[in-house]
């Protein structure tokens, strides 16, 4: 019995000490925080770099327009730090909650965001995944 306690106080303490932050959030002109799962450059098609947020949202993915509709909302701000950046690939990943105790999954949805030669910022739809 004790053995028993003493595994399952292990794999409670190994689930918790893995999770994500709960303490960083991308804030938006409209006062919402979005909570940022990460941010940073990745490397994209052909030498290419980006600037990649991935965040999540309580939004389902199946709700299109007002996946859109948030997603546009985070870009208008993102896009910002991209220019300073100086890059011309941006991507934003909604993400939704994890769902399982043991065996977590949840699904993800890219928007790409690209800027053409005349410097104007088009949006991609991107794939969802698991």
């Amino acid at each position: 019995m004790r053995r028993l306690l003493t595994l399952l106080f292990a794999m409670l303490f190994a689930a918790t000490a893995f999770a994500a932050p709960d303490d960083e959030f991308y804030p938006l002109p409209s006062g919402k925080l979005v909570p940022v799962l990460s941010a940073g450059r990745v490397d994209y098609a052909q030498d290419q770099v980006a600037l990649m947020l991935r965040y999540q949202t309580a939004l389902s993915l199946d709700d299109k327009a007002a996946l859109d509709a948030e997603v546009d909302e985070i870009w208008n701000s993102f896009r910002v730090d991209v220019d300073k950046a100086g890059l011309s690939i941006a991507i934003v990943s909604a993400n939704e909650k994890p769902t399982g105790f043991f065996v977590k999954s949840s699904r993800a949805k890219a928007f790409v965001f690209k800027k053409d030669t005349g410097g104007a910022w088009n949006k991609v739809q991107g794939a969802a995944s698991r």
